[in-house]
């Protein structure tokens, strides 16, 4: 859904980690890189957690959610 999506991009980029649901990893990555994103995407599902088990996910985006850029035609 936009709101998990949304909230997931929202808070790893203000942690540090830039993602795009994707992960891109390679032989520049260090393991202290792997360890700090790891530990940010904990973080980051603690806290979309926190926001489902309080029904208040979407008042926690900073915009609003994210929407498609294509449509099927």
């Amino acid at each position: 859904p936009p709101v998990l999506r949304t909230f997931w991009q929202q808070e790893t980029v203000s942690r540090g980690v830039f993602n795009n649901a994707y992960h891109n990893l390679c032989l520049a990555h260090t393991d202290e890189d792997v360890r700090f994103t790891l530990e940010i995407y904990a973080q980051v599902m603690e806290a979309m957690k926190q926001g489902l088990d309080a029904g208040d996910l979407p008042d926690r985006l900073a915009g609003p959610p994210l929407a498609p850029l294509f449509r099927p035609v």
